[in-house]
């Protein structure tokens, strides 16, 4: 009877269900689902789930499929913190083809060990690129899509490049946060700096540890970013021991 209590306790508690994290193992994507469907909580803020590299033994991580993405946001209307470890978001029949599937309403978005689109190809948008639908209704609402979004990480994603970030201030313009660390595809061209720079209203919060960035990179970003206040740099290795110097006086 006790452990029956318990049981019901843990079913029925919003408190228990505030944050649900299922990262300490890989679930497929069909127990996923039962899971979604069996536990749906409006009062849940945090999402953590991880796909892995063991889908259809390809050394793969999961595709994130449109089910899984619908299902998210009918169960969980209140998420404010979604993080997806290990998904796959490459071209696929069943995966979301880009950032804007994913819930609107979120305040930070995780993205991190996951695969996607990163190059243009005939027909096909980069994952981050803005579609020309969105761009109508932006004209028309000059809504964002991810206005309440300040923390955007994709953390160790290592497709992850430079011309990508381009897109990001037309998506969710109020960074308070952003994680690239070990994207080491992520060059310091101009138009990456500049993207970095247009957020000198909201940026604290920068990470760049194992990026291809240089000290002039630094010079500008610090020169323009008054408001950041953590800037990581660890293991980059085209930065000089002089500008840790210059930082610290």
């Amino acid at each position: 009877n006790s452990v029956c209590k318990w049981f019901r306790r843990i079913a029925y508690d919003d408190e228990f269900w505030t944050t649900i994290d299922l990262t300490s193992k890989f679930y497929s994507n069909r127990v996923l689902l039962k899971f979604l469907r069996r536990f749906p909580r409006n009062c849940t803020e945090v999402l953590k789930i991880s796909g892995g590299l063991h889908h259809s033994n390809s050394g793969k991580p999961p595709p994130y499929t449109e089910q899984i993405n619908s299902l998210i946001q009918i169960s969980y209307p209140n998420l404010r913190h979604l993080h997806l470890l290990q998904y796959d978001f490459h071209i696929n029949p069943t995966a979301i083809k880009n950032i804007t599937y994913l819930p609107s309403n979120l305040q930070g978005l995780y993205l991190n060990k996951c695969e996607m689109l990163t190059t243009n190809l005939s027909g096909t948008l980069n994952f981050l690129q803005i579609s020309q639908q969105y761009i109508k209704n932006f004209t028309k609402t000059k809504k964002f899509f991810f206005q309440q979004l300040e923390i955007l990480s994709f953390e160790n994603s290592s497709c992850l490049k430079s011309e990508s970030i381009n897109y990001l201030i037309d998506l969710c313009p109020n960074l308070i946060e952003l994680n690239l660390n070990g994207c080491f595809r992520i060059l310091p061209t101009r138009i990456f700096i500049n993207t970095l720079i247009s957020y000198n209203n909201t940026l604290r919060r920068l990470y760049l540890s194992e990026t291809q960035i240089t000290d002039d990179t630094i010079h500008s970003l610090c020169r323009k970013l008054k408001r950041l206040n953590i800037l990581n740099i660890k293991n980059c290795k085209h930065i000089t021991k002089n500008i840790v110097e210059n930082l610290l006086t």
